[in-house]
């Protein structure tokens, strides 16, 4: 199982790839797409180009990405909103495209750390731990990271329940 994170952002997007080795998450690739452009147009047609070249390379099963919520600024939320879409738009926009998860980022803490209300720094310790990583990568791939290994736990955890008989989603 090969699972992509995206943490997109209008200036900065991170990415993790994670396959699933013997049962185990390793972390493949990851990094951070820094958007360069002056307009904002040009930022997501660059963001969308970089997705789009990697997401054909790596040819992820599943993909993660974090669900809309509410900003406190609107206009804030509506740049991340047309990150997010450009994203969305060059992951699942293949031949053969991913399975989509979205995740709250309540829940992906919640997942990795035990808390929900965790902070980015707790979060990112969790990622380097689990991942086995020689250092810790910049918070942007760290939130990309932690969203591909939410969508990991979450789906062994459902493959195992159904195995059981025990249903769906945990």
């Amino acid at each position: 199982m090969r699972v992509l994170g995206i943490d997109p952002g209008s200036r900065a997007t991170g990415f993790g790839l994670v396959d699933l080795v013997e049962g185990r998450p390793r972390a493949v690739e990851w990094g951070v797409i820094r958007l360069t452009a002056p307009e904002p147009a040009t930022r997501l047609l660059e963001l969308y180009r970089a997705l789009r070249e990697r997401a054909l390379g790596w040819q992820p099963d599943l993909f993660a990405c974090e669900s809309v919520f509410v900003h406190r600024s609107a206009a804030s939320a509506l740049i991340l909103g047309h990150a997010r879409g450009v994203a969305l738009c060059a992951v699942l926009g293949g031949e053969r495209p991913p399975v989509l998860h979205e995740y709250s980022p309540t829940l992906v803490r919640k997942t990795l750390t035990g808390d929900g209300a965790a902070d980015k720094s707790r979060l990112r310790r969790m990622v380097v731990l689990e991942l086995g990583l020689d250092a810790p990568p910049a918070l942007d791939a760290s939130d990309a990271l932690a969203l591909a290994l939410c969508c990991v736990h979450r789906e062994t955890r459902a493959t195992r329940f159904v195995a059981l008989g025990l249903g769906g989603r945990p």
